[in-house]
């Protein structure tokens, strides 16, 4: 059969810094659903990170060039600005609705951690987007499917949150970890891109 809908992927967040574990995450939705493209899009504020203190975030051109460096190796991931060049505070409801309008013909994929799922209620119109996309969870390690709380979520959700579940070989990685490593001044070799870890090198980026 062939399959004319093309099969969009949303992977949002911080990337503060981007490393492997999200990159991991890409590739195993992507493979798992088929996908024909990834966003990686980075936030401009995130609405669960408000008051978080100024010299842990580095600048907007830093986090886009370092996500460039990741993901330029597979020509399924591409970097979004939606979010950067749209201002104020990042919901991921607004970035859905922006992506429908780019790709209006597309089945849409919103990709996230199942570490992700304990705040996924809080989520700001959360029954409007889950009419707008499926979720797709991918299991981090450390993190029991079974545990998050299924109060408040609608049913399509539920359900999508069952159904579209991948585990495999996941990466136990943080940006948390990467920047911490960093102010300590200890390696951060295969947390992230080797030409990440030297772009981070040559902009002294996280140091104390």
């Amino acid at each position: 059969m062939v399959r004319n809908m093309k099969r969009i992927g949303i992977l949002g967040g911080s990337f503060n810094p981007v490393h492997l574990g999200h990159l991991n995450i890409a590739r195993v939705a992507a493979d798992s659903f088929q996908l024909d493209k990834v966003l990686f899009i980075p936030c401009k504020v995130s609405p669960f990170k408000i008051g978080e203190e100024p010299d842990r975030v580095v600048g907007e051109s830093d986090r886009l060039r370092m996500i460039e460096l990741t993901i330029e190796a597979d020509p399924r991931f591409e970097l979004s600005r939606i979010e950067i060049d749209r201002g104020g505070i990042s919901y991921s409801f607004d970035t859905v609705n922006a992506v429908q309008k780019y790709f209006p013909e597309a089945r849409l994929f919103f990709i996230i951690g199942s570490d992700s799922l304990l705040s996924l209620a809080l989520w700001h119109n959360i029954d409007a987007l889950s009419n707008m996309c499926e979720f797709v969870t991918v299991e981090r390690p450390g993190v029991n499917y079974n545990d998050f709380k299924t109060a408040g979520l609608p049913a399509k959700l539920i359900e999508s949150l069952s159904n579209h579940r991948v585990t495999g070989k996941l990466l136990d990685i943080s940006s948390t970890d990467v920047r911490s490593k960093l102010a300590d001044g200890e390696s951060i070799t295969g947390m992230v891109d080797p030409a990440v870890e030297q772009y981070i090198a040559d902009h002294q980026l996280y140091r104390r």
